[in-house]
């Protein structure tokens, strides 16, 4: 739906159907979307606040989303050929424990180039091949981790919710259940993850 079909839509909404509607759409953000868009700053001022325009992390630089996605592609190709594991001459022997470091930069600034228009379908992309590549490391050694997405700090559950996220943007729904089906289905598990949770997530969507 383009932003004018929105406004339009919106001129023909009750007040109450928009509180429920706004209360649904506030719902289904991830809470770090929230904080990095800034969304409570708009909700509480609307006059001068806008969204995205708050947070430090947005502020701080502008994240070009091609920049982004040549950097994540090296990375995924040197965590796949586990050049942050054993030895070689791709990835310093200092650099290789933070790795962790890095996806979770990834994670953040990902969620932070959304912002610049049409960037959502490949952050949504680049989002899901660093989620597969944490479901993979939980069965097959590509760091010195036992738990990929516990050593990042983000939980599975958590990280496959960002990712249905961003595809929910920009899928229509039937392509939506279907991808995410598959998504969850070939999900590779943590130890404190059941397929059931992941499940779970798709379905508060």
């Amino acid at each position: 739906m383009k932003i004018s079909e929105l406004r339009a839509l919106l001129d023909q909404t009750s007040p109450e159907d928009m509180r429920r509607i706004l209360v649904e759409i506030y719902r289904a953000l991830p809470k770090k979307t929230r904080e990095n868009l800034a969304i409570d700053e708009l909700l509480t001022n609307p006059a001068t606040a806008r969204a995205g325009a708050k947070h430090p992390k947005v502020l701080a630089h502008s994240v070009q989303i091609d920049d982004l996605e040549s950097e994540i592609e090296e990375f995924l190709s040197d965590a796949y050929a586990q050049n942050y594991f054993a030895p070689n001459r791709f990835v310093p022997k200092s650099q290789r424990p933070k790795w962790r470091f890095k996806v979770k930069r990834f994670f953040n600034e990902i969620n932070a180039a959304v912002a610049q228009p049409g960037s959502v379908e490949k952050a949504s992309d680049l989002l899901e091949k660093l989620y597969q590549m944490l479901c993979y490391a939980c069965d097959f050694v590509l760091f010195s981790a036992y738990d990929p997405f516990q050593s990042v700090g983000i939980a599975q559950t958590e990280f496959l919710d960002a990712v249905f996220s961003l595809q929910a943007e920009h899928l229509e729904l039937g392509k939506f259940i279907d991808h995410g089906l598959h998504l969850i289905r070939d999900s590779r598990l943590n130890r404190y993850t059941l397929g059931s949770n992941l499940a779970q997530v798709l379905v508060d969507r």
